[in-house]
């Protein structure tokens, strides 16, 4: 894959830029095809890796290493800011998308949130069910890389009193720019790109069992950019906010298979 970074979108010139057309957008579809397979392969080591079988001295260890936080520390998962965004999005009618707090130790936490972003995984592609003229959007990913706006993005709302069956109908990830030059695994790449993007998904269900994570961003208030510099931080004061932030979520998908 090129390391070039430039628009994949395609143009809206007419006849000369037919052919340039097509060939763009299949680059997008391939580049976008090849993303997802890779994500989901990175999601089942996961799952493997968490399994009771899989867990071995060496797991735990990375898991250490990555969160900075034990496999049997317990964590509270609290969705009030989840709920103050589902109101903020519908004030008359506000989704709750994970009333109840837990306890829940980091171990388990990770289980569950693996098992529903391959949930997520399952229901999304990159081909639409039903033929349409938008050049943009294909399947549940938006072309938007001629835009300078980063890698990717996501409305966290989308699965908000939502049945999983119709995630491949609903959700929408934003592509952008800065995605065409990752490399497709490890560090930075466009697999924990996306897996950074679906962990933002609200959790939804009973007990949360559905959606992502409730992710968010996190940097040092008034420093919006230094994103990975507070993810280190959250790692090295051993906080449980490590598994609310995306940054730090992502670091734990940054895999080569």
């Amino acid at each position: 894959m090129s390391k070039e970074k430039g628009s994949s979108k395609g143009t809206s010139e007419k006849k000369k830029q037919c052919i340039k057309e097509v060939k763009v957008t299949n680059q997008f579809k391939k580049m976008m095809s090849e993303a997802l397979e890779a994500t989901r392969k990175v999601l089942d080591q996961r799952q493997n890796d968490l399994s009771e079988k899989g867990w071995s001295n060496e797991k735990q260890e990375e898991f250490y290493q990555i969160f900075g936080v034990k496999d049997s520390a317990v964590i509270t998962i609290d969705s009030e800011e989840e709920k103050k965004k589902a109101k903020a999005a519908d004030p008359i009618n506000p989704m709750d998308p994970y009333i109840e707090k837990r306890n829940i130790t980091a171990y388990i936490f990770m289980q569950e949130s693996v098992d529903r972003l391959i949930n997520i995984c399952d229901r999304i592609s990159v081909e639409s069910d039903t033929e349409n003229n938008d050049s943009i959007l294909h399947g549940n990913f938006l072309n938007t890389t001629n835009l300078n706006k980063g890698s990717a993005s996501v409305p966290a709302n989308q699965t908000l009193g939502l049945n999983i069956d119709r995630y491949n109908k609903i959700l929408r990830i934003n592509i952008y720019q800065n995605f065409i030059g990752k490399p497709l695994m490890g560090f930075e790449s466009q697999t924990s790109t996306l897996c950074h993007e679906l962990s933002h998904f609200y959790r939804s269900g009973d007990n949360g069992i559905f959606g992502g994570m409730g992710t968010i961003d996190m940097s040092k208030k008034g420093r919006e950019r230094l994103y990975y510099e507070y993810a280190n931080e959250l790692i090295d004061t051993s906080s449980q906010y490590v598994f609310k932030n995306s940054y730090n979520i992502e670091k734990y998908f940054e895999l080569v298979l």
